[in-house]
């Protein structure tokens, strides 16, 4: 009875594990037949059991119930636990194949985050690199910035430079023109000085024809001498203030001009007064007196024509000075024309280097702008590579832990494994107790009959 109870056993529990469609019926089968498989090994028990049974159908009434119930309960019990054994070792398979696929997806994904990190390495030294590339465009920006500035600053200094030497070009130009009317003016007054002296020499002649009759008439005319006199004196007077006005002149060129200009107004003023004495000489002529009268104003023409001349001689050396001074003043203006041209030169070129510059500058602005842009995308590649790697890390960690819980579960799995086979083995001696007991009682069946 044991031998052949324990492969019946055996090939329940594996149809069991193959499948729960065999279940169901088996565990609502009796105790005797276990699985569709069994039948033909169980046959000739059945069969044997069944015949005694039916011939001794009249005593199994005598066996005991509640011993039998017992069993049957036991059995029901037993049958009971392994089905749920077995949905729970189903359901475990279930689960690892799950935790399975989700370790091999998430090992799949923990490759690609190897690649992917590797690739963050890769483009977080070419970003370390564009920051590299963009400090020394920074810094060279900088510089042409420096220089620019500095450019800036020699090009206004060039252009204060070039106003300052055409404020001087036009005050020479100025300059040479007074000098032009003054020389104008004294050729005027040379003029005049030939013609007085032509009218000179004219009055001399008729002085020599007029003297015997001013020698009768010097007497009356001594009161009129003294007046001419006082009126030398007067003009001695103005000649040192001219002298004084010419010592004045060496100051200032501009205000000798002034001075020049208001002495050759004295000087007209006072050709004026001769040529107003003349008239009055000749009109005094035509009288018995102007013989006289006009020898005084010879005398006195002849001393104004004297200082006249001294007059002329220092306007003619002024004028030779204000020449030299003039010829000084256009080599000045030259070189100042040349420093001028040279000066006009640097700046054309510091402004076609300042605009140079200002053309690297704006491609080094543009530069630095599409970097920075560059620089903008990696960084918000790199944030987004990191919340993945974060991402990745929480899968990792909810990895770790599935793998624990399936660690946990294969434990349990286990523990379940061994609670089986403890029921199993439970369940063999349960059925060699109940194997044992019911010969028992069918042979005391068998006695009694006898």
């Amino acid at each position: 009875m044991t031998s052949s109870s324990s492969p019946r056993f055996t090939g329940f529990i594996r149809d069991v594990r193959a499948s729960q469609k065999n279940i169901q019926p088996i565990l609502l089968q009796p105790s005797t037949v276990h699985s569709p498989s069994n039948i033909t090994e169980q046959q000739p028990y059945t069969t044997s059991t069944s015949t005694r049974s039916r011939n001794n159908s009249s005593t199994s009434n005598s066996i005991d119930p509640f011993h039998y119930q017992a069993l049957q309960d036991t059995n029901e019990a037993l049958k009971s636990e392994v089905h749920r054994l077995a949905s729970a070792d189903k359901d475990n398979t279930t689960k690892l194949k799950l935790q399975l696929e989700k370790y091999t997806e998430l090992d799949e994904a923990y490759k690609q985050l190897q690649d992917k990190y590797t690739h963050l390495a890769d483009v977080e030294d070419h970003f370390n690199q564009l920051q590299n590339i963009h400090k020394d465009e920074k810094s060279s920006y900088e510089y042409c910035v420096r220089e620019n500035e500095q450019l800036k600053s020699q090009n206004e200094h060039l252009l204060n430079e070039l106003a300052r030497l055409t404020q001087v070009e036009n005050r020479d130009r100025t300059r040479s023109i007074e000098q032009a009317d003054l020389r104008r003016q004294y050729d005027d007054i040379s003029i005049q000085c030939n013609e007085l002296k032509q009218n000179y020499n004219e009055l001399k002649e008729k002085y020599r024809e007029n003297q015997l009759s001013y020698e009768n008439d010097i007497k009356h005319l001594n009161d009129e001498i003294l007046k001419f006199r006082l009126e030398n004196e007067q003009l001695h007077s103005a000649n040192d203030l001219l002298r004084d006005e010419r010592n004045q002149m060496k100051e200032s060129h501009e205000t000798v001009l002034k001075r020049r200009l208001d002495e050759i107004k004295y000087l007209q003023s006072e050709n004026r007064d001769l040529q107003m004495i003349r008239q009055k000489y000749n009109e005094e002529r035509e009288t018995f007196q102007a013989i006289d009268l006009r020898k005084t104003q010879l005398e006195n023409d002849l001393l104004t024509m004297h200082a006249v001349e001294d007059r002329c001689q220092d306007l003619q050396t002024t004028v030779e000075r204000l020449e030299s001074e003039v010829q000084l003043s256009i080599k000045e203006l030259e070189s100042a024309s040349m420093l001028n041209t040279q000066m006009r030169a640097e700046i054309s070129n510091a402004t076609n280097i300042n605009e140079r510059l200002t053309q690297e500058c704006d491609r080094y602005r543009t530069n630095s702008l599409t970097k920075s842009d560059e620089y903008d995308v990696k960084r918000r590649e790199n944030e987004q590579l990191i919340q993945k790697v974060h991402e990745l890390e929480s899968t990792l960690k909810s990895l770790y832990d599935t793998s624990d819980l399936q660690k946990q579960l294969n434990v349990e799995n286990e523990v379940n494994k061994l609670e089986l086979k403890r029921k199993q083995d439970d369940f063999e001696q349960f059925q060699k107790m109940h194997d044992v007991t019911k010969q028992e009682n069918q042979e005391t069946i068998h006695l009694l009959e006898v």
